[in-house]
């Protein structure tokens, strides 16, 4: 048995983000026989300025997120951030943003899944100090669409996530590849970029992907963000957890 856990959705992403991005955690359930109808995540990236942390879960209509089927995916995002209002203004940011978006997931051959979806997105964004000429600031809701694939082949596997939020044309995508290692252990690169009308940031590392027992998978990555001039440039690490249930 097997769960794959490619991050976060994200997205805020990631993890390791700045700003209003997205989720970039894309939970999968079991590929067994024994039906699974959801799987719970949290995840949480840490860097200089910047923090974000989700809790989520993914659940199948159906009662089996094995097979196609209308989905429901929704998240808590926590997040705070520094970014710099003109040269010499630094600005705290901090608060929290929900998810809750339906839509369908196709599934084939041995756990190949993708699924699109669209729902809302909200954000709840306080400034320190007040920043008028911040969009994000206040409360703001948009609507949002999702995509997300995980490919499954011998001995390594590939997901990506991509998603757009109406407001500040806010987006996220990621990519990464999992080479198995052994006993269900899975390591590779990923890749992500994620911004807004505000930022523009880059991410670059690796990942490790760890099963616990048959239905519990823990995942680490690390890497480099690379932002524009209003957010710092630094390192990342973040823990991913994933549950199905």
């Amino acid at each position: 048995m097997r769960i794959a856990l490619a991050s976060a959705c994200s997205l805020l992403a990631v993890l390791g983000l700045a700003g209003p991005a997205n989720a970039d955690l894309f939970p999968t359930s079991p590929a067994d026989a024994n039906a699974k109808s959801v799987v719970g995540f949290v995840g949480a990236t840490v860097r200089e300025n910047n923090n974000y942390a989700i809790v989520g879960a993914v659940a199948a209509f159906n009662g089996d997120l094995n097979k196609s089927g209308v989905i429901f995916n929704g998240s808590w995002e926590f997040l705070t951030y520094e970014y710099l209002a003109n040269p010499v203004t630094p600005i705290q940011a901090g608060g929290f943003g929900l998810n809750a978006l339906v839509g369908y997931q196709w599934v084939w051959g041995d756990g190949d899944k993708f699924s699109a979806l669209a729902g809302v997105n909200h954000r709840s964004i306080d400034t320190d100090p007040a920043d008028p000429l911040s969009d994000a600031d206040g409360d703001n809701t948009s609507f949002k669409v999702q995509g997300e694939i995980y490919l499954n082949n011998p001995g390594w596997d590939f997901s990506g996530i991509a998603s757009y939020a109406t407001h500040q044309n806010a987006w996220f995508t990621r990519a990464r590849v999992g080479i198995e290692v052994g006993s269900g252990v899975a390591i590779g690169p990923e890749v992500s970029f994620h911004g807004n009308e505000e930022y523009d940031t880059v991410e670059a590392g690796a990942f490790i992907r760890v099963p616990i027992d048959e239905t519990t998978t823990l995942g680490v990555r690390g890497g480099y963000a690379e932002s524009d001039e209003s957010r710092s440039d630094g390192g990342y690490i973040g823990l991913e957890f994933s549950k199905a249930l």
